[in-house]
Parts: structure tokens; C-alpha cells; sequence
């Protein structure tokens, strides 16, 4: 059986390692990267930041590995030999993990270069032409995110890319709050809860999150809305090197126990929040920014509007689905489908919650339940 994987993300990951479990030999599994558009990126927060990866092994760029654990239990029981076997011991509903070492592909892989067009479908195979041959597969997957450039997928008619983009928007309480992070460690990470708050017609994820001195509540100072190595370090150290520190390893690890201080972090997901003008680039869709509702919002959380940030984690790229004889879109179950797809951009009701964790466990589904031929 021969499969083609586009895209190196940890949902392709995760669909490739599954595969490799249940057949390993019996397959010829090809790897097949894909670029990022350099003109998707957001300026409208704060410092400009690159929606695209960089390098083969890449996952999205900026992606920290935070996996909710009740998006993943979601999809049904989890069997002992899944990458999120651990989620079992949880009880809890509203828990997210951070993983010590976040899924990747190694080079020990079979690449080949990018998907130009998929040229035909059948019940048998899926055509596809690369960038220099045309080659057939008995299973081709997509596990992309936003951002294609020259997206095969808009190429081949199979979906219309949206008008709008859509992302999570971050921010915090401008002032500090006392408070209490649960958390419990594992082999692979550590757990560590959240809450859930719906406020109008708002649902915000909401963390609280440690800090020694007050210039950590500023998220503008983290490394990721850094434009290049030397903002990293001035941030780093205009808003106290220890500090810092002490709160990143806080964060990424669960260890060393912080202080009961600290603010509340928000995470909440806007529909349409940018639009695409004439020249193919992101602008802000101001009606939804500076809009009644969410004043209302910002007001009532007391947060300052300076302070909102993007979290990079844009999705609904397209605006419809043109369904196909043999192809599956974001499904589970694989019957006579030869070309499968699994992303955010459509068909998919995502909340303020990080929904990679979802896509993950949904490529793990569907891997295991592909049919040899």
C-alpha cells in the first residue's frame, strides 16, 4: 500500500505513526512538505509575527504544545497504544497538558517534493502531480493548517478559499490577582487546569498563570512576538531576566512552584477577525474589533485593548467544501474515501480551546481505521 502524507505538523504525525504501528511494513509511506504563505502575518497586535514554518520537521512555527485534554476525550475512549493514552488518569474536565517533547518527524522518513494538483480520484487511487512528475497512491492525506501557498486543494476545485480568516485572540488582567494553578505531573508532562467562562455571547478559556514580578503579565515581552534574536534578549531582559525565566519553566514544565500571585490569562476564539484585501495580505476586520460587543467584553474584564495579541492559531481558510466522490473531509471513518483531509479551515465548530490537540487524536482515528490495499 502506498500512502502519500502532506504537511510535517503533528497531525500528519500522529496519522503517520499510527500507520506505521498497525502496518509497518506492508506500507510505503512518503512525506511531502508544504510552504506558508511569508504575506499571512499579523501586525495588528503588537509585533509583527510569521505565520509559516521553517525546515522540514517543522511544526507550526510558534506551536507550544499545549493539548486540551477534554477536545481529545471528546472523540471517544482512548486505547492504551495512543500518543494520549495518559489522558485516561484525568477525571477532570477541563485540563490541558504541555508535553515535555512535542511529536515531530525525524529524517528517517521518505520526502518527496510538494503537491502541485491532485489530478484524479478513483475508488482505487488518488493521481497526484508533484513539482517536476505526476505520481498514483492507494491513499493520499492532507493534514494542513492555514496558509498554503498555492494550495493544491483550491487548485482542484475541491474547496474556495474564505474571504476571512479567523484566530484565537490572547490577553490578561492588567492587574495582579491571586490565584491557584492545579497541576499534576506524569511521565510526559504535566497537567495543569483551566476555566471555562462565558460572559454575553463569549466563551473564554482562562488560566492563571504565576509571575514574580508584574513585567511578566506583559505578553508583548515573550519570545514569540519577538521579530529576531535580539528582541528576544532585550525583551528578556527589559522585563527581568529571572523572573522570566522562572515563569517559562513554570509554564512549559509545572516546576518550580510559583507564587500564589500572578494574572489571568484569556484565550478566545473570533470568527472572521481578518480579512484579505487586493494584494492577498491579512488586515483586521475593525467592525469586529472596535465593535460594541466586544468594548462590552474588554470592559468588563477590565483588560486593556493595547494588550490584546494574537495566538496565532488561524483557521475557517475557506469559506466551502465542494463535496467529491472519494474524498473525506475531517472524518472519522474511512469507507471507499481515497483522499483524506483533516484541518481547521472548514467544517469544524472550533471554540476558544487549542484545537491541534482535536486534529491529532482525530489523525490517530482515522490512520487506525484506514483499510489495507
Amino acid at each position: 500500500m502506498k500512502v502519500l502524507i502532506v504537511g510535517t505538523g503533528p497531525v500528519s504525525f500522529l496519522f503517520y505513526k499510527s500507520l506505521i504501528e498497525k502496518y509497518g511494513n506492508k506500507i510505503d509511506i512518503y512525506i511531502s512538505d508544504y510552504n506558508k504563505s511569508k504575506n499571512y502575518k499579523q501586525s495588528f497586535f503588537g509585533p509583527s509575527t510569521h505565520f509559516y514554518r521553517q525546515g522540514f520537521r517543522g511544526l507550526g512555527k510558534f506551536w507550544h504544545g499545549v493539548l486540551d485534554v477534554d477536545l481529545v476525550k471528546s472523540l471517544g475512549n482512548i486505547e492504551k497504544s495512543s500518543y494520549f493514552s495518559n489522558f485516561n488518569k484525568i477525571d477532570q474536565i477541563y485540563f490541558e497538558q504541555v508535553p515535555y517533547f512535542v511529536p515531530r518527524f525525524t529524517n528517517n522518513v521518505k520526502t518527496i517534493s510538494k503537491v502541485d494538483e491532485i489530478k484524479n480520484i478513483t475508488g482505487d487511487s488518488v493521481t497526484i502531480r508533484h513539482d517536476g512528475f505526476t505520481d498514483t497512491y492507494d491513499y493520499v492525506f492532507f493534514g494542513i493548517g492555514f496558509g498554503y501557498t498555492d494550495d493544491p486543494l483550491v487548485k482542484s476545485g475541491l474547496v474556495q478559499r474564505s474571504d476571512y480568516a479567523s484566530d484565537h485572540l490572547i490577553f490578561n488582567d492588567t492587574k495582579r490577582v491571586k490565584g491557584k494553578t492545579t497541576i499534576n505531573h506524569c511521565s510526559t508532562g504535566h497537567f495543569r487546569n483551566y476555566w471555562i467562562d462565558n460572559i454575553d455571547s463569549y466563551s473564554l478559556k482562562r488560566t492563571f498563570r504565576s509571575a514574580l514580578s508584574s513585567s511578566v503579565v506583559n505578553p508583548k515581552n515573550k519570545a514569540i512576538y519577538s521579530n529576531d534574536k535580539f528582541s528576544v534578549i532585550f525583551n528578556l531582559l527589559k522585563s527581568g531576566l529571572i523572573p522570566q525565566i522562572f515563569s517559562s519553566l513554570h509554564l512549559r514544565y509545572g516546576f518550580p512552584t510559583l507564587t500564589n500571585s500572578g494574572y489571568n490569562f484569556y484565550q478566545l476564539g473570533m470568527k472572521n477577525i481578518y480579512r484579505f484585501n487586493n494584494n492577498d495580505e491579512m488586515e483586521l476586520n475593525k467592525d469586529l474589533f472596535f465593535s460594541n460587543d466586544f468594548n462590552h467584553l474588554l470592559n468588563h474584564l477590565n483588560i486593556n485593548r493595547n494588550s490584546v495579541l494574537s495566538g496565532i492559531h488561524l483557521y475557517n481558510g475557506y469559506s466551502n467544501y465542494n463535496e467529491t466522490k472519494y474524498v473525506a473531509l475531517n472524518q472519522k471513518i474511512i469507507n471507499d474515501e481515497r483522499l483524506i483531509i483533516l484541518t481547521p479551515n472548514i467544517n469544524c465548530d472550533i471554540d476558544s480551546r487549542h484545537f491541534t490537540s482535536y486534529f491529532m487524536r482525530f489523525a490517530e482515528i482515522t490512520a487506525n481505521n484506514l483499510k489495507l490495499c
